[in-house]
């Protein structure tokens, strides 16, 4: 049974999120639909508004994920960001003529959404109003649109014909280009699958290709400047050419990609790129979610940030001993690669993120660092060694290796990051842990929690303090033995270890712990037999 409330006394809406909804007919009077009104609503197909209606708040119905069609009336006059965001069954939306500003995220994620119509009366589309449309055909920019802001069309990527009209004094699609240009620039907002760069664009912006089913893109001559990730996600792209006669990119040797000339830095490259010698850096998205498959990185190359990420493909990388920095994300979501040789000279590893094939990995002796969630969701590692050149493991770092069994946390390790949170956190299948560092003052928060099959683990010396949830869920943990000293133990540190049967303590430190420890576990608590000193001869 729906609920109901009354909005200013002018109409009846449903509560908030009531999953019951599926049809629904807003009757007249109703003026306004407040902020995330039908937010999350995910069972509802279909709404009628009434055309008193005249403002649909941000968020009002975002998040629904089963809308299919919805009318809305000439009557409305505003309508909010993110308020069809992730609305990935809506497949046709005719906005009223009396908006002016498509705001941001107002059809994000609309995934379903082929046709949009944007009536002349609009004036801007705010970021990123329809991020994330992969089915949107065709767009269509009215002469009374004067602003355009980043990502407004992102990762649209069937886009097959973009117009701009002749009397827009702002934006053209020069040529029949099929293309979004700001004219007194000359620089290309978005493109299409059937784009044709015009000869006199001087910058293509950010992502411009972003998503796109292009199979070849040519830069000519006149390009200056080349924003990030403009070919991310173009997962069919397999030819890339700068005109020769270009000043400051090129695609030297036949590569398949744009290299910044001056400072030998390839922008963007694609599946077939093969990276020529002479690059001695790589740009920040260069590869985001292409199709590649196996990649060479050239000697001379000294860090990797985020250029790898998304290659779902990728099965094979070779690193020179260059590379001393692995950054975040630099293979994050690289879901086929199995393997990977880590150069001689990396200091500190991390961008493993989501690499759920990857079974081991060597760590380098000249790692003595490794980052925030480096080998997150990495679910097939099942071997690593944590070598004695290693000082500190950051936040997350392991979290959710489910095949990984046993890890030992050498001497050397002297910091678990700053506020560092579930290092091991989600590791299903750890049973043995050994922590033989004596320089570490504490556990993180969650640092073992969900380690389903953790029986037993002894702290270190030098362990001040357990913090919150380090063994939550751990639910075969049956014994657990705790150093001289410490002096806090969050209440919630064994919430769900429905198994502990022990508490280890040393000699004569049980009414200190059970200060300690929250009452229900001081049963629990046995102290051990001290230590006999060694006689003197």
């Amino acid at each position: 049974m729906v609920t109901n409330k009354v909005i200013d006394g002018v109409g009846i809406l449903p509560e908030s999120a009531n999953e019951e909804l599926i049809n629904f007919v807003i009757p007249d009077g109703v003026k306004e639909i407040e902020r995330n009104e039908f937010r999350d609503c995910k069972k509802i197909k279909s709404v009628v508004l009434p055309n008193t209606l005249n403002k649909i708040h941000d968020g009002a119905f975002e998040g629904c994920e089963n809308l299919e069609t919805i009318s809305i009336p000439d009557s409305v006059n505003f309508i909010g960001s993110d308020a069809f965001s992730r609305c990935r069954s809506l497949k046709n939306v005719t906005l009223p003529t009396k908006i002016t500003n498509i705001e941001s995220f107002a059809f994000f994620c609309c995934e379903r959404l082929e046709n949009i119509s944007i009536p002349d009366s609009v004036t801007s589309i705010s970021v990123n109003a329809f991020y994330g449309c992969k089915s949107l055909k065709r767009i269509t920019i009215s002469a009374n649109v004067t602003q355009i802001e980043s990502g407004a069309f992102v990762n649209c990527g069937s886009l097959e014909s973009i117009e701009v009209a002749e009397d827009n004094k702002t934006y053209d699609s020069r040529e029949g280009c099929n293309a979004i240009i700001e004219t007194a620039t000359n620089t290309l907002i978005r493109g299409c699958s059937s784009t044709v760069i015009p000869e006199n664009i001087q910058v293509i912006e950010r992502f411009a290709f972003s998503g796109s089913t292009m199979k070849e893109i040519e830069i000519p001559e006149s390009v200056r400047e080349i924003g990030e990730g403009v070919v991310n996600y173009c997962n069919n792209l397999e030819r890339i050419v700068v005109a020769e006669g270009n000043e400051t990119y090129d695609s030297r040797e036949g590569c398949n990609a744009i290299i910044e000339t001056a400072t030998n830095t390839l922008i963007s490259g694609c599946g077939t790129t093969v990276i020529p010698d002479s690059v001695h850096a790589i740009a920040r998205r260069a590869f985001l979610g292409t199709n590649l498959e196996e990649i060479v990185v050239p000697n001379g190359v000294t860090g990797l940030y985020m250029v790898f990420t998304d290659c779902k493909n990728l099965k094979k990388i070779v690193l020179p001993n260059s590379v001393r920095e692995i950054y975040r994300g630099a293979f994050s979501g690289c879901s086929s690669l199995q393997s990977i040789v880590l150069s001689n000279g990396l200091t500190r590893v991390c961008g493993f993120k989501g690499c759920s094939s990857l079974q081991t990995i060597e760590l380098p002796d000249s790692i003595t660092t490794i980052d925030i969630d480096a080998f997150q969701d990495c679910t097939s590692l099942k071997n690593i060694v944590i070598h004695n050149n290693i000082t500190e493991i950051d936040s997350c770092a392991f979290e959710n290796c489910t095949s990984l069994q046993s890890i030992v946390i050498p001497e050397s390790v002297c910091s678990l990051g700053c506020d560092a949170e579930g290092t091991f956190k989600g590791c299903s299948n750890l049973t043995d842990v050994t922590i033989l560092s004596t320089s570490i003052d504490k556990t993180p928060e969650s640092m073992f929690e969900g380690c389903k099959k953790l029986k037993e683990i002894t702290l270190p010396k030098g362990i001040k303090k357990i913090g919150r949830r380090t063994f939550a869920d751990c639910e075969e943990l049956e014994t657990i033995t705790l150093p001289v000293g410490i002096a806090k133990i969050n209440e919630d540190a064994f919430d769900g270890c429905k198994k502990l049967k022990t508490i280890y303590v040393p000699a004569k430190k049980a009414d200190y712990y059970k200060m300690r420890l929250s009452e229900e576990l001081h049963s629990l608590i046995v102290e051990l037999v001290p230590e006999k000193k060694a006689k003197k001869k």
